[in-house]
């Protein structure tokens, strides 16, 4: 392993920086464009039949057409079990609430409700799922410090 000598680190040697990607299996391409693209708001950088490219809130998504799903297990959170694997964004508070309150205003089905929880340092937790057509898990998170 190298050592930490250099604080800018290896991401100084690149040119443009690196997006993270995210690659999922889907079922149905069609639902998954209509809810990455018309609910969550994402840009189609790339589509095939069985493979969909999406901008991603900063990253990039990759979703391809599979035949079957894998099963999932799960973690949990506040007394509710939050599916895994699972991935998504850590908002402002605000925004979080805000969202929140879209998705409830459009009726999108939660797989883990809206959620509060005291956090360790003595602030607050917040997350809520949604699962896209092909049940992969997206969780939302938000903390808000106790100062």
């Amino acid at each position: 392993m190298a050592s930490n000598v250099n604080s800018i680190g290896p991401l100084a040697e690149f040119s443009v920086r690196p997006q993270f990607q995210l690659s999922l299996p889907a079922t149905d391409m069609a639902a998954v464009r209509g809810f990455y693209v018309d609910v969550l708001g994402s840009r189609i950088i790339r589509e095939a039949a069985n493979e969909l490219d999406l901008s991603f809130f900063g990253g990039i998504l990759v979703v391809y057409l599979v035949t079957a799903l894998p099963s999932t297990a799960h973690s949990e959170f506040g007394g509710r079990q939050v599916p895994l694997p699972n991935f998504g964004l850590v908002m402002g508070w605000e925004d979080w609430h805000r969202a929140v309150d879209h998705l409830n205003y459009i009726g999108v089905m939660y797989c883990v409700p809206p959620t509060l929880v005291d956090a360790e340092d003595g602030g607050l937790a917040a997350l809520f799922a949604i699962a896209d057509p092909s049940k992969n898990c997206l969780s939302f998170r938000a903390y808000k410090r106790a100062d």
